[in-house]
């Protein structure tokens, strides 16, 4: 597909000067017309054309570049932009990430017109980015490439003064507006004084301050907000009034309202693109979620590790499960949560203490929580076993908590001799770790309906636990069968408790765990997972304590056909 001929820097550069020489000649071409007296309003549609072509045609010269230094470097491996940088005329405009080995990449660059267009090693056609895509390829997230280009430069109105910019996750529509605040203002827009007769509420002036506003991450959001009346706080009325949210390369209205006694971001249906549009929709009716999460799968299992079995002999050495990996992994899918599975006595010194401890600060770095993964079936039996793993775990990491999945049904145990067993692990391991660290499990369906001596499994197990994972491991929601039906009795059982909970789904390939293939979505592939954990948030979105869906787990889910 690509050559592997070493492409000479001088062709390589000329080619990106082709691209920004296209852009020039046709913004000549307009500005000859205006001198002539001739305005087109097609000729005005020329240069955001023009403009898009370049930033195409700079992929088209990164393609060229990657040829040339894979087909002359030593391990023919393709490259990331800092090492391309000899092939480049601008490599400002353009990103390019490589994966760990060099077998692939992906490149985007953003046109003037503030449109992103991106290709991968296995697709040079130039493809426009559509908001919300975070996987374009198999090979590197692509949050990562967005992470790289320049910012968009936005508009909305408000004092430089009192204008607030407030951080919050990208899956998170409930953002306390003192979250983080900082008094900044946004790029002025002449066009706001042409429709500033039609909103008189308006009197903050348009201030110009900083020129362009990008939020940390791809998986991060800028919220601004403004009261109207020039002031840092005003009443829930006003400051619903105007509210901007700026992603990596889009800009969105919404309103706030006060929702459970806090003020929430309410639903962002329109793209704004000059101040004129965002005050026309400044008094749309806009509701609020009744649910404060922004999607379906919120967390996952990420069992191994990539430490080799030759430095440790608790290392499993999966190539994908590095800490930035796994981080990574998490990031694009935009979880609030990952489950990290930790060998035993992971706090003595060596590389499974390194691997814990760079996981964990990996996913914080990203804003991600971290829990300590792991239990033995026989800890039931000395749950003294269960308190030590923990401590070490703990040790070893920043953990947010702890995430036990222990099956003591397998070791032949009724339920009225297990249940009581689990309560007393869990009891045993937060009176080890202190009583501040969440201790969390992992809780099969079935344990609802599962007789211990005159209750269920699930209400012996219940009081001793902060939160749970719900465990259905069924390929769809709907329907006779389905997690939504199968699922009900536990439900109601950690609704009645109060405490957080998600609904735990599988991934892995059946043959490999020999399991039917109705219990996993391995033949669904990703587009089924994804639709059907939707239909499961849908469904339990308005039941107290209901925080997403768990998968199982992160090698397996990477696997997933689209």
């Amino acid at each position: 597909m690509y050559r592997n001929a070493r492409i000479p820097a001088r062709r390589l550069i000329s080619n990106v000067r082709a691209a920004i020489d296209l852009a020039s000649i046709m913004v000549g071409v307009l500005v000859i017309a205006i001198v002539g007296g001739v305005i087109s309003t097609s000729l005005f549609a020329v240069v955001p054309w023009a403009q898009d072509e370049a930033a195409k045609q700079s992929l088209g010269a990164v393609m060229d570049a990657e040829s040339a230094e894979r087909g002359a470097g030593d391990d023919h491996a393709f490259k990331s932009t800092d090492q391309l940088g000899q092939y480049l005329h601008d490599p400002t405009g353009v990103a390019v990430d490589a994966n760990e080995d060099g077998s692939c990449y992906v490149a985007a660059s953003r046109s003037a017109t503030t449109e992103t267009f991106y290709v991968t090693s296995t697709n040079p056609k130039p493809v426009k980015y559509e908001y919300g895509v975070t996987d374009t390829s198999s090979c590197v997230p692509f949050s990562d490439v967005l992470a790289q280009l320049p910012a968009v430069a936005v508009s909305m109105p408000g004092s430089g003064q009192y204008l607030k910019e407030i951080v919050g996750t990208a899956n998170d529509y409930a953002v306390a507006p003192n979250l983080g605040a900082i008094e900044r203002g946004l790029v002025t827009d002449p066009g706001f004084n042409n429709t500033r007769a039609a909103h008189p509420e308006i009197t903050a002036p348009w201030t110009d301050v900083a020129p362009t506003v990008k939020p940390a991450s791809n998986t991060q959001f800028s919220i601004g907000f403004d009261d109207g009346q020039a002031q840092p706080s005003g009443s829930d009325v006003n400051f619903g009034k105007r509210v901007g949210v700026v992603t990596f390369d889009k800009v969105y209205v919404g309103a706030v309202q006060v929702y459970g006694g806090q003020k929430v971001l309410c639903t962002l249906p329109e793209e704004i693109n000059t101040a004129k549009a965002f005050l026309d929709a400044v008094g749309a009716d806009l509701t609020c979620p009744t649910s404060t999460s922004g999607q379906a799968i919120v967390s996952m299992w990420a069992w191994g590790n990539s430490v080799a079995p030759t430095a440790d002999a608790r290392g499993n050495g999966y190539g994908e499960m590095t800490p930035e990996n796994i981080a990574k992994f998490a990031s694009a899918r935009r979880l609030t949560s990952v489950n990290v599975s930790v060998p035993w006595a992971a706090s003595n010194a060596g590389p499974i203490r390194d691997w814990v401890h760079n996981t964990v600060e990996a996913l914080h770095n990203r804003g991600i929580k971290a829990y300590a993964l792991g239990g033995e079936n026989t800890w039931v039996d000395s749950p003294i076993l269960a308190a030590t793993w923990a401590e070490s775990a703990l040790a070893s990491g920043d953990f947010d908590g702890i995430q036990f999945d222990i099956e003591p049904w397998v070791l032949g145990y009724d339920a009225s001799v297990y249940a009581p067993k689990l309560a007393t692990l869990f009891d045993a391991t937060r009176a080890e770790i202190g009583g501040s660290v969440p201790v969390n499990s992992d809780l099969p369906w079935w344990l609802a309906v599962t007789d211990a001596g005159g209750q269920s499994a699930m209400d012996v197990i219940l009081p001793h636990i902060d939160s749970a994972a719900v465990v259905v491991f069924i390929d769809h929601a709907d329907g006779a069968g389905g997690i939504i039906q199968i699922a009900a009795p536990a439900v109601a059982k950690m609704a009645a408790s109060g405490k957080p909970w998600t609904v735990g789904v599988e991934t892995e390939n059946p043959v490999t765990v020999n399991i039917g293939p109705e219990f996993t979505f391995y033949e669904e592939g990703a587009k089924a997972l994804n639709t059907e954990a939707k239909k499961v948030k849908t469904a339990f979105k308005n039941i107290a304590g209901f925080k997403g869906v768990t998968v199982e787990h992160m090698r397996s889910w990477a696997q997933l056909r689209p």
